[in-house]
């Protein structure tokens, strides 16, 4: 599946065919250093209980097109990709819910360890997430860059945790998925 943004950004992913017991549509969000086929197994098994399932490349996939080198070089341009992976995943949204069987103030959610980061941030903008699962998908920044294995996590942790943090003040989830609920 390739979706146009009214910008002229194309965002790629995989989608599944309706199911013919459909119950209703699944957005899943996969984590770093990896894209939307990783997730096709998740999608499915949402598939085999009835769910129409939407996998795409978030802005820090190898996929994507846009990918700078080094997708996790600074926390401000890792904070970029979020922000854009939610944009992506907000027109994703506007897409599957235009299509038959999807209501479109209804949509489910899957992000696997920071795509549910990125998922449970995106709840306090938009509340058409109303059945979502986030799969290892941490804590507050604070937490997670301190006991991350990741490897950039840890040196940010070292050198300058609190800018780091800084970095992703806007995206930071808090109690917006309590709210949304």
């Amino acid at each position: 599946l390739t979706i146009t943004t009214p910008d002229g950004h194309t965002i790629l992913g995989l989608v599944g065919a309706p199911p013919s017991d459909m119950r209703g549509c699944m957005l899943i969000q996969h984590g770093l250093n990896s894209s939307a086929k990783d997730v096709v197994a998740v999608g499915l098994l949402a598939e085999a209980s009835g769910f129409r399932a939407l996998a795409i490349d978030a802005q820090w996939s190898p996929n994507t097109p846009t990918n700078p080198a080094s997708k996790l070089s600074t926390p401000e341009a890792l904070a970029k990709q979020m922000s854009g992976t939610i944009s992506d995943l907000q027109t994703a949204m506007d897409w599957f819910g235009a299509q038959p069987g999807c209501s479109p103030n209804h949509i489910g959610y899957i992000g696997i360890s920071f795509g549910g980061i990125t998922g449970a941030s995106m709840m306090r903008l938009d509340s058409r997430i109303t059945a979502p699962v986030f799969v290892v998908a941490g804590a507050d920044f604070r937490t997670i860059f301190s006991s991350s294995s990741v490897t950039e996590f840890q040196d940010w942790s070292k050198t300058d945790l609190d800018g780091a943090v800084a970095a992703f003040a806007q995206l930071e989830a808090g109690d917006g998925v309590r709210e949304a609920l």
